[in-house]
């Protein structure tokens, strides 16, 4: 073999494998702003969430105030099985205070 066609031969193998890990990257990729509204609180095992139930979302990135109303805006960054096999975990991007919110499990 000449060695044009070693290097032709590795360029079309690393091209497919680029094409292919990026393909296989895209499916992966879990994203969508979201809002929330309502109280952060700490829940074991998962850290910083707000919600309950099948709606509960881990806030990771931006540290909440907890215990107190606000409107959250974020990322969600896939789901994790740590909150009892439930949770979408969430990139806070910014939050501000919800002054008409409140904290109904208090």
């Amino acid at each position: 073999m000449t060695i044009g066609r070693i290097i032709a031969i590795t360029a079309v193998l690393c091209a497919a494998i680029g094409m292919t890990t990026q393909a296989e990257a895209a499916k992966r990729k879990v994203t969508g702003s979201i809002k929330l509204r309502g109280c952060a609180y700490l829940q074991p095992f998962c850290g910083t969430v707000m919600g309950s139930g099948p709606d509960t979302y881990v806030l990771s990135g931006v540290q909440v105030p907890l215990y107190t109303p606000i409107l959250v805006r974020g990322q969600k960054t896939g789901h994790i099985n740590l909150c009892w096999g439930y949770g979408t975990q969430v990139r806070v991007d910014r939050y501000a205070p919800d002054p008409d919110g409140r904290c109904t499990y208090r």
